[in-house]
């Protein structure tokens, strides 16, 4: 069974593209990747990118 992390959003729409490399080309700023992703601050952008790396199923709502 693959493990499944749950990302509660706070308005993002793009949070799996832009965390690649940890630059919000939007916003042209560099993001702290042991930042809080997300509502509830579980979950780094680091933590992200480290789970989809790892082939785990990543569910942002």
């Amino acid at each position: 069974m693959m493990a499944l992390l749950q990302i509660e959003a706070s308005g993002e729409k793009c949070l799996g593209d832009f965390t690649f490399d940890f630059f919000w080309q939007h916003k042209g700023s560099r993001l702290d990747p042991d930042s809080p992703a997300g509502r509830g601050g579980g979950i780094s952008y680091r933590g992200i990118v480290e789970a989809l790396g790892n082939g785990e199923t990543v569910k942002i709502s």
